[in-house]
């Protein structure tokens, strides 16, 4: 914990620095803020956006797990744990499921498609780099869509055991998945812009 607040300082010091010591450079660094924090904001929007709908597994937490331990199951009203239970994927009408499904893995690929787009402009650019909140950032949204996957292939293979034409849902978790392949070859390319390898491996991200 400790050494992570000390991260956090060096970086929001050496950020005060570079404005106050070197004026002259106050626009350019203001702009690459603005430029990364949209990053930043894109993929805290994923996350956020992939747990309030539930694509993601609910976690109890301490309490939550003391409190079925106790009780013996969840408090009424509290959501599912799976994405497959949250749209009821064994027990509701089977169209009504894939229509779900099928909706739900196309937001998410739009959603990642965002983020993409803005971890691609910052790669582009020849006089920004990524900072290391951008990319933590990038990944965090990374690890959430790759939950969210699982979780749709899960209820993907519970509703097409139901007799009912699910095709098109599984396109667009296909479609997902190779949204999200892409996503780890830009993670990639941001992690070596950080590290200081230089923009050659930017090509293989935006080609």
């Amino acid at each position: 914990m400790r050494s992570v607040v000390a991260a956090t300082l060096g970086l929001s010091l050496a950020g005060c620095a570079t404005v106050s010591v070197i004026p002259n450079e106050t626009t350019l660094t203001a702009e690459a803020t603005a430029e990364q924090s949209a990053l930043r904001s894109a993929s805290d929007l994923f996350c956020e956006k992939a747990e309030a709908e539930g694509w993601v597994s609910t976690s109890p937490g301490i309490l939550g797990f003391a409190s079925i331990l106790m009780n013996g199951s969840r408090d009424e009203g509290e959501p599912a744990g799976t994405y497959a239970d949250r749209i009821d994927a064994a027990t509701a009408t089977p169209s009504d499921a894939i229509a779900q499904l099928q909706a739900d893995a196309s937001t998410a690929r739009d959603g990642l498609i965002t983020v993409q787009t803005e971890a691609r402009s910052l790669l582009a650019s020849s006089d920004t780099f990524p900072e290391r909140l951008d990319v933590t950032a990038f990944e965090r949204a990374l690890v959430r869509a790759q939950r969210s996957n699982r979780g749709f292939r899960e209820a993907l293979e519970i509703v097409s055991k139901r007799g009912e034409d699910a095709t098109g849902a599984a396109v667009a978790v296909d479609a997902f998945s190779a949204t999200i392949d892409d996503a780890r070859r830009t993670a990639d390319a941001l992690a070596d812009r950080y590290a200081g390898k230089g923009p050659e491996s930017v090509d293989a991200a935006t080609s």
